[in-house]
Parts: structure tokens; sequence; C-alpha cells
């Protein structure tokens, strides 16, 4: 797996930190369920629920907006 892949591998930490995720937290006050139930709507919704299911895990508006900017301000770090 690069790092940043989206792919549901299961509802362990673990394995996404060893196969090169890098997520910036305090590992004393973060268990990272917020990720991995991210992870696993987007993954393991069928298709005709995705569009309901997603906006519960994810500010849709707002991430169409960086996504809309980082386009085209030719922004190559993401």
């Amino acid at each position: 797996m690069l790092a940043g892949n989206l792919e549901w591998q299961g509802d362990s930490f673990d394995w996404y930190e060893a196969n090169g995720m890098d997520v910036e937290s305090d590992p004393a006050t973060t268990d990272h369920a917020a990720l991995l139930h991210f992870l696993d709507v987007l993954n393991n919704t069928p298709d005709d629920e995705l569009e309901t299911a997603l906006p519960e895990v994810l500010d849709v508006d707002s991430w169409l907006r960086y996504l809309a900017a980082t386009i085209a301000l030719v922004n190559l770090d993401y």
C-alpha cells in the first residue's frame, strides 16, 4: 500500500501504519476510530447508498472547495 491509499484493510490501524499511512496525531489520545470509520464507509458502502452515507463522515462541500482551489492554483503538494 502506498502512503495515502484509502483502501479498506480492516479495522486495526496497525496495518495502515505499518504500510505507510502517516497520520500526525498524539498516539496516547487517538484511537483512529473516525479514520477507520471513514475508510469503512468509503470502501464498503454500496454505490447507491454512498451519496447519503458519505456526508456523515466527510464534509463534502468543504472537500470539493479545497480540491477546486488546489487544482486552480496548481498545488503539487497534495
